[in-house]
């Protein structure tokens, strides 16, 4: 017999009703006393009944009874009954409900705190008196809250009891929504995404901070960065309720001279639709007023015209905004000063469409500023000059001023031979109007000859290096392939011989650029294990200060074992920059094992600074022995983390030697502290 199942569906998050009646299930505690009740088997029993009406009354008895029917329930999965079997896995999640989950429920369905299933005298539910005044009291605030209920009830308890409690929370819980981006490695440290409810605490947090006047300017900076994520701009969006939490912060922003870009842009594109009506289209239509009349901030009046783009107010643009763009184009016509300030003004008249102040006030002054350049011994000018000549389309001007103008400064550079750079001042300005033939016919020959002359006279890598770039930048590969691959084999020979470890170094950085790896496995490797172990040994030539952190580097890239030795040197020499020592130590523990240790040791009580770094609003101080003291716990097979080192517990999975040296850094004196009394202590263990 084919047998309707009742049509059981759960509303909001949990909440049991029954089709066709309207009918809520309550559990038994709503009952009064003495009411005797159903036997629970008996109505299991029910459940195979062929009457529709008959099962559907059993399974709304057994819901009813909660707890109480959970046996009779669990012994139903075994029934011989089919049907009996598919309704009791369907009942049983809903009668072991507690009488919270019951009580909650019901409040999705009702909206009432203590609801059909509550005792009179019920106390309210947790903070939901504050969520409420913050949050709405609709349906999808109700979710929200029952989400946070159930995901994170302390913030509720706390809200329920010190609101400004819940606001001193905002920068841990900012903090806390902000590890959820920090990639290792490409991945999400915990492979989860953020959940609404996370984003909502941490909005909850800045709604109550505000309210208690805690949410200074960086605060709500900080905040805002956080909204800029896809997965968190998707919480926001996703329930207008989690917006509301934002409306007490960005209605005060909004009003604020120095934030009101941020918080307009905020609004609009998080589609907060109650504070678009309220607040952003009212001060959208104060910053163009006030454009209107000649005082609006260029910056503020880009943004309230965008603004105003996307929310449909076309109509008051560009009258409002008119008089401001004629005002300053006219004062640049006059005197072309400040760049910067033409081209938002330009833009402006571009995006409004505002024709006549084009051709009859930026125009001309175009025009005047590229006379003016014409006429100067600068090649930067007659650039700047053709930017919004060719923004506006200028073509005939630029044909007719620009043009001869390039070419007299092309025949100027090329009057002043063995100046590389004026030559690719001279390419760039050609290149940027498209004067194809004087690139070839004029500028490549030149190039040509001051490449050859370069090599004549080079007696080093920095000469080759520079004739190599001035080469390609004219796409002379023939001169790169005939003339300068063979010289660099040359400096090879010579640098190897030599074993200057700077030298080297600046060949295999030039093989590199040329593309020749043979030269580098053949003769450049084995040059580098000699010169390390040269500069290592050599206790009286002191390491070369402007070649360390290109040294270090190298030996990192390549894996360079034999770089041991001279990494030792450098992390031990106090006269070495701290960042260089910091290099040397990191290279030591990518590349070293546990026989370092004892001169790893050695530098724990050196306090030379090494640099800082800003993680989470936390500013990280890392000195040396910070950073040997990380590398202690490398080398030894440790967790960073378990030492305190804060940025590998924001970011769990980071690797030291992927990373700078700062990043072994504390936020304060006691966590240091607490680390060295750990390696201490873990160290006498181990002595033992």
């Amino acid at each position: 017999m084919n047998r309707l199942v009742p049509a059981v569906c759960l509303a909001g998050l949990g909440w049991l009703t029954w089709a066709g009646t309207g009918v809520a299930c309550c559990a038994s505690a709503a009952r009064p006393d003495g009411v005797t009740r159903p036997d629970p088997a008996a109505l299991v029993a029910r459940l195979g009944d062929p009457s529709y009406e008959v099962r559907e009354e059993a399974a709304k008895g057994l819901v009813a009874l909660g707890r109480t029917a959970e046996a009779a329930v669990a012994r139903g999965l075994e029934d011989p009954d089919l049907e009996v079997r598919r309704q009791c896995a369907q009942l049983l999640p809903l009668v072991r409900r507690s009488d919270e989950d019951i009580r909650v429920d019901d409040f999705l369905v009702t909206g009432s705190e203590v609801g059909t299933a509550g005792a009179a005298g019920a106390a309210p539910l947790l903070g939901w008196a504050k969520f409420k005044e913050l949050a709405g009291g609709d349906l999808g605030a109700r979710r929200l809250y029952v989400e946070l209920l159930r995901a994170d009830r302390p913030l509720l308890e706390t809200l329920a009891r010190d609101p400004r409690a819940v606001g001193a929370q905002l920068a841990q819980r900012r903090q806390q929504v902000q590890q959820r981006f920090m990639f290792v490695q490409g991945k999400r440290p915990d492979g989860k995404e953020i959940s609404t409810a996370e984003v909502a605490g941490c909005l909850l947090a800045a709604a109550a901070a505000q309210q208690g006047g805690a949410l200074d300017v960086q605060g709500f900076y900080q905040l805002t960065n956080i909204l800029f994520q896809p997965s968190v701009r998707a919480c926001v969006e996703g329930n207008p309720a989690v917006g509301r939490l934002l409306e007490p912060v960005l209605k005060k922003y909004v009003a604020d001279a120095n934030t009101s870009h941020q918080a307009l842009y905020l609004v609009v594109n998080l589609g907060l639709t109650e504070l678009i009506e309220t607040t952003v289209k009212p001060q959208i239509h104060k910053e163009l007023a006030a454009a209107r009349e000649g005082k609006g901030d260029l910056n503020k009046v880009q943004v309230a015209v965008n603004l105003a783009g996307q929310l449909g107010l076309q109509e008051s643009i560009a009258s409002e905004v008119r008089p401001l763009v004629q005002k300053l184009a006219d004062e640049f016509a006059k005197t072309p000063t400040d760049m910067s300030k033409f081209y938002q003004v330009m833009n402006l008249a571009q995006q409004l469409n505002l024709r006549d102040v084009l051709d009859n006030s930026v125009k001309p002054a175009v025009l005047r500023m590229m006379a003016a350049a014409a006429e100067k011994d600068d090649v930067s000018a007659l650039q700047q000059a053709m930017y919004p000549a060719q923004n506006l389309g200028m073509n005939d001007e630029i044909e007719a001023v620009l043009k001869p103008a390039a070419h007299r400064k092309v025949m100027a550079a090329l009057r002043q031979p063995g100046d590389p750079n004026r030559l690719m001042q001279v390419l760039y300005l050609v290149q940027g109007m498209n004067m194809a033939e004087t690139k070839e016919a004029v500028l490549k020959p030149a190039a040509r000859r001051q490449v050859l002359a370069m090599l004549e006279k080079s007696d080093g890598v920095n000469e080759l290096q520079q004739a190599v770039m001035t080469a390609r930048n004219f796409g002379l590969q023939d001169l790169v392939e005939e003339t300068v691959k063979p010289l660099t084999r040359q400096a090879a020979a010579r640098a190897g011989a030599s074993g200057d470890l700077n030298a080297v170094t600046q060949v295999y950085n030039l093989a590199q650029m040329l593309g020749m790896p043979d030269l580098i496995e053949k003769e450049v490797k084995p040059a580098l294990q000699k010169a390390f172990a040269n500069a290592a040994s050599a206790k009286d030539v002191p390491v070369n200060q402007g070649t360390v952190y290109a040294t270090l580097s190298l030996a990192q890239n390549l894996g360079m074992k034999e770089a041991l030795p001279y990494a030792v040197k450098v992390a031990k020499t106090g006269s070495v920059p701290g960042y260089a020592r910091g290099q040397a130590l990191l290279l030591m523990a990518k590349l070293g094992d546990k026989e370092l240790i004892p001169t790893v040791e050695g530098m724990l009580g050196d306090k030379t600074n090494i640099g800082a770094l800003g993680i989470n609003n936390m500013t990280l101080q890392a000195e040396l022995r910070d950073l040997a003291l990380a590398v202690l716990v490398k080398l030894t097979g440790q967790s960073l983390s378990d030492y305190g080192f804060p940025f590998f517990q924001m970011i769990p999975g980071a690797t030291l030697t992927d990373n700078s040296p700062s990043v072994a850094g504390f936020g304060g004196t006691a966590a240091r502290e607490a680390a060295l009394k750990k390696w201490k202590e873990w160290r006498a263990a181990e002595k033992k």
